[in-house]
C-alpha cells in the first residue's frame, strides 16, 4: 500500500492512505507532515517538492525544508505535470508526502496564463484552466489508485 501523506485529515482513497494538512500560511504544515511521514511504515520515502523559488524569500525556505529533511529521503522536484511523472515516483517510493498542492496549483496556473493579460482573460481561457487542472490532479490521483 502506498501512503500518500498530505497532513492530518486522514481518509481512504482506493485502498491508499491519504492524509490532507490545511492551514494558513507558514502555520507548520510541511513540518507537520514532514513528521507524518516520518513516523510511518514506509521503507522509501519521496518528496515531492514543487516551489519555484522566485525571490530571496523562497530561496531560504526552500534551504529550510531541504535541512530538515533525513538524507534517506528521495526528492522530486516537480513544478508541473505531476500525472505523467506519478508512475515513476511511485516506483521509487512506497511513501509519498506532496509539498504543496498550492504551490502546484498555481505553477499550473501560472504556466496557462502566459501571454494573457487581466484585459484579454476571457470566460474560455478559464474553461481550459479548470479542465486542465481537473486532467492533472485526475492523472495523478489514478496514479495515486493503482498502487496499492
Amino acid at each position: 500500500m502506498v501512503n500518500a501523506i498530505k497532513g492530518g485529515i486522514r481518509g481512504e482513497i482506493m485502498g491508499n492512505k491519504i492524509s490532507l494538512v490545511l492551514g494558513g500560511a507558514r502555520s507548520g504544515k510541511s513540518e507537520f507532515a514532514e513528521k507524518l511521514m516520518y513516523h510511518s511504515q514506509g521503507k522509501r520515502k519521496g518528496y515531492i517538492a514543487t516551489s519555484q523559488i522566485f525571490d530571496d524569500e523562497m530561496k531560504y525556505r526552500v534551504i529550510l525544508h531541504q535541512q530538515r529533511r533525513p538524507k534517506d529521503w528521495k526528492t522530486f522536484e516537480v513544478m508541473h505535470g505531476a500525472a505523467d511523472e506519478m508512475d515513476a515516483i511511485l516506483e521509487g517510493a512506497d511513501t509519498i508526502l506532496f509539498d504543496c498542492i498550492t504551490m502546484y496549483v498555481n505553477n499550473l496556473l501560472m504556466d496557462h496564463m502566459k501571454g494573457i493579460t487581466v484585459e484579454t482573460l476571457g470566460v474560455s481561457d478559464l474553461e481550459t484552466l479548470q479542465k486542465t487542472l481537473e486532467a492533472d490532479l485526475d492523472g495523478m490521483f489514478a496514479s495515486i489508485s493503482k498502487f496499492q
